[in-house]
Formats: structure tokens, sequence, C-alpha cells
């Protein structure tokens, strides 16, 4: 704009004043200035309109030195008005405009004043002239922002649909490998169950020695417990929920997968070595995805074993860790994989094994279900010398193991407890007579709520599911009364709850205990949250 200006006027006899050059130089200056610096210092919002701003400013005084009304420069108002129709919307662009029409028309304040009609004909083209140009600028750049618009709202589309094709894929696989544990899930139920009513029928016919009934009651704990962990964690890995990542012991996750798989491994003469390094930290991991990819691992482990011509080997989990990095291996003694196939393995549909017995999808999406949480999944393996998958995750600074201190008597304070299931209340009472507090009980949320009214308990632990109002309600209701934030919750369920609840609790951070639970998980919890409320009255 600067050169048109310049050619226009080469002809004006005071273009080379050196106040003209000035004020050039001033408003080059300026415009480096605002490119080079204040795009990083400034938000949009205030930069723009200082630099449109100082340029009107800057360019008057150009048509000042050069001429006045006359100059050939007064061109230059172009600039500010097409800056403005890119950059801001149609008041701004509206406001630039006047303000850009009123100081080229003080120029004409003497013509206005005494009706020079020649000089006022030129204000009014070059008035329409301005006009005209910022209305097409105008309206090119509201098209090329509609454009742009448009354009991020199909990418967002069609990154949302790759999401929800990606997560389908990722379930479908998931009931896939499902499929292929149902042996050893019916092992792994079946075994504790028998156990539980064996020693349960023993414990009813023996004579009521208290020795013998402390070990029968013994195995039948062992025995729940079992049940418990191969049902909850069934359940965590074909349900479709969101990927929340939470501090994890991945040697417990690791051994999970390998009970439930050891049965089928054992009746194929697969052995399995588990060699876990103590100690590791805490990972922020989903656990059922992270277990989708160790089903995944593990059971090719298994079909190479099984592809060789005496059908048997072993599978060796184990792990390890430094101050950085934590590593999983899962080891075979397969027939390897050859140097060529080695990296198409993970990509999507390229599988090695027969027509009709892989889709080519399982090693593809366990490598994105390790990157999307932090890690790398990679591979080494030589002909006829097995193969092995690392997991490779970085340790977290802040990971530490999270022990929690023995559980003491607390202050004053009762607990309330929302049950209404009278088998458990008596648990409960038991569970909770240790801290040294008074315990009321509430059979609805109704009478939880009043209660609380009357007298906010130290810590309320509440049932998810009792008749009358809703968890969810009662909750809310709570909330609305501003009691929420000052109560301690501990909330319990035998069902998963539905979608709203889920939200709301994972939105105050309430995390659920479920039944049937194990009393040790529940009393640490409980203690630290009795500690939680005698620190807040310290």
């Amino acid at each position: 704009m600067m050169a048109i200006a310049a050619f226009l006027g080469r002809e004006n006899p005071r273009f080379i004043h050196p106040q003209i050059l000035w004020s050039f130089l001033g408003l080059l200056a300026f415009n480096l200035l605002n490119f080079a610096w204040l795009t990083r210092r400034l938000s949009a919002e205030r930069r723009i309109p200082l630099a449109i701003v100082s340029n009107i400013l800057l360019i008057s005084l150009i048509l000042r030195y050069s001429g006045g009304a006359h100059s050939y420069f007064w061109v230059i108002y172009l600039q500010p008005i097409f800056a403005a129709c890119l950059s801001l919307k149609r008041k701004g662009i509206l406001a630039t405009a006047g303000a850009t029409l009123v100081v080229l028309g003080a120029f004409y304040a003497n013509a206005l004043a005494r009706l020079i009609w020649p000089d006022i004909l030129e204000l009014l083209i070059k008035a329409f002239t301005l006009l005209i140009s910022a209305g097409v600028t105008m309206r090119m750049a509201f098209n090329e922002r509609r454009a742009l618009l448009l354009l991020q709202a199909e990418q967002a589309r069609a990154a949302l649909e790759r999401q929800q094709a990606r997560e389908q894929v990722q379930h479908m696989d998931r009931l896939a490998t499902l499929g292929t544990l149902s042996a050893g899930i019916a092992h792994e139920l079946n075994s504790p169950l028998a156990t539980i009513l064996g020693f349960a029928q023993c414990a009813l016919l023996e004579d009521p020695k208290p020795q013998s009934l402390a070990d029968s009651l013994k195995r039948i704990e062992s025995g729940a417990l079992r049940c418990k962990q191969t049902i909850q964690g069934l359940l965590a890995f074909a349900r479709r929920q969101k990927n929340e990542r939470r501090p994890a012991e991945v040697n417990a996750l690791l051994h999970e997968c390998v009970g439930i798989k050891k049965f089928d491994w054992i009746a194929g003469n697969i052995r399995t070595e588990e060699l876990y390094s103590p100690d590791l930290p805490l990972l922020p991991l989903c656990g059922p995805e992270f277990q989708q990819v160790i089903f995944n691992l593990i059971t090719n482990a298994e079909q190479a074993i099984r592809s060789k011509p005496e059908a048997k080997g072993l599978i060796r989990i184990r792990t390890e860790s430094d101050p950085e990095h934590l590593r999983i291996f899962i080891e075979d003694d397969g027939p390897g994989i050859r140097p060529e196939l080695q990296e198409r393995i993970f990509e999507p549909f390229f599988t090695t094994k027969p027509a009709g017995k892989g889709t080519g999808l399982g090693l593809s999406i366990s490598r994105q279900i390790i990157q999307d949480q932090g890690g790398k999944l990679s591979l080494s393996s030589a002909q006829g010398q097995g193969a092995t998958f690392l997991i490779e995750f970085p340790v977290p600074k802040e990971a530490a193991a999270d022990r929690a201190p023995p559980a003491r008597a607390g202050a004053a304070g009762k607990i309330l407890v929302a049950e209404n299931d009278a088998s458990v209340r008596p648990l409960l009472s038991k569970l909770l007579s240790r801290y040294g507090r008074p315990v009321g009980f509430a059979g609805t949320f109704d009478e939880a709520l009043r209660a609380i009214q009357e007298d906010p308990p130290a810590l309320l632990i509440m049932d998810m599911n009792m008749p009358g109002m809703s968890a969810l309600e009662f909750l809310t209701r709570l909330e609305s009364e501003g009691r929420l934030a000052q109560l301690k919750i501990l909330p319990i369920s035998g069902s998963s709850p539905g979608e709203a609840l889920a939200a709301f609790l994972d939105r105050k951070g309430l995390r659920v205990i479920e039944k049937p639970f194990d009393i040790n998980e529940f009393q640490s919890r409980v203690g630290n949250m009795l500690r939680g409320v005698e620190a807040d009255a310290s």
C-alpha cells in the first residue's frame, strides 16, 4: 500500500519533505513492531484496535505534511479498513470506516464550512471509494470466515466419527477377547464357589470348635474374594465406559489377566512364570483398556506356542522399574517372528494367521491404547527363539506407593449410615465401632437428609440404591442447601450407578466402593476420611 501511494505521489512536490518521510518510517516501524513484538505480547482483542487506531493517526500525519486534503496519500486509509475487515466483526468494521471518514473529513473542514463544492465533491468521491472498498472486502472476508467455520465444523465432525469408530472397534475387539476367555472364566468362578459351598457346609456339620470354624471361615472369605475380583474385573473389562485414568497397581492388573487365562494354559501344557518387581510405583492407567492390551499380548503368545509341533512352551510376564521408567515384558518361546514382519504386525488389518483366524486389529489397537496412556509398545524377536513384547511407561515424578497409615479412633462427631438393608447394617456397625464415634442409621435418603439438617455428621456412608428419593436427588438437595461441600461422603453400591449419577459423583470426586467390599479397603477409606475431618478441625 505504501509503494502504491508513493507511486501515485511521485509528482507531488512535497513528497520528499522530511516530515513525510519520517511519517512513512513511523508507519512502517509501527507495523513491523506489531507483527514482530506485539503479536506475542498482547491478545488479539487489544492488539488489533490499537494497531488500527495507530495506523489511522500515522496516515493522517502523512496527509498533513504531503498536501492535506489534496494529497494522493488518502488512498492509504484503505489499509486500516482492510485490516478491520479481516480481523473484526461487523460493528468493528463500521467503527473503523466511520473513524476513517471523520478523520478524512477533517481535512475538508474549511471547504465544508465555506461550501466549496468542488472540494466537497472530491470528499464524497473519496468517501464513496473507501466505503465501496470496505464493503467488498468485508463481504470477501465474511465468506472466507464462513468457509473456515464450515471447514472446522466438518473437521470436528470427522474427528468425532473417527473417535467413535475407534471406540467401536476397541469394544468389538474386547468382546472378541471375552469369547476366548470363557473356559478360564468358568473355572475361575466355579472353583472358588465350590470352595465356598464346601467349607460352609463343613462348618455347619462339624463341631463348633473355634479353630476349625475360624479356618473354614478364612477359606470361605478367600473364595468369596476370588469370585468378587473375577466378576468385577470381567464386568469392568466388558462394559463400555469412559477412558478414565486412575492410579493403578500394574502387578495386580497383570496377575488378574494371568489368573483368568491360567486354566487354559494348564490344560494346554503351557507353563507360566510371573516375575513381578516389588514396590512398583502407581501409574495413571485406564485399567480395562490396559488389561485389554495384556489379554491381546498373552493370547498371541499362547497362539504362537500352540503353532509349534509339540504345542507346549512357556509364557513369562515380568516387570521392572527405575526412577524414570516402568517396563512390562510379555515373553514366549514360540517360533518367533521374521524380521521383515516385525514392524508390519502393528499395521491395521495385517495378520500372519490363516484366513478366518484373525482380523489383524489386535496389535494395532493395543499399540494405540498404550500410546494414548502415555507409553510405548514394541517387539523384539528372532526366528525360532520366541518373541518379547515390551510395554514401557514413564514414571510420573509424583508417583509413590499409596499406603495409608493404620486407622485410629477420631475426635467427636457421629458417623451417619444411609443403608436400608437390615442384613448389611450389623456388619457396618461392627466395622465402624473401632473409631470410637456414635453411629446412626437412616433407612431412606429422606431420613438421612433430616438427620444431616439437624446434626451434620463427621462422615456420611450412603448406599446408592434405597427406596424413595434417589441418590442423585439426595446429593442435589445437599448441594442446593450448601451442605455437600462440608460433608465427607463415602458412597457404597452393589450395582453400577446410572450415567447422570456417575457423572455427578465423578465431578465431585466421590469414588464408590462396590459391594461386596473388602473390609480392609473399607476401613482404610473410612480411617483416611476421618483423619481428614480431624485435620480440618485442628
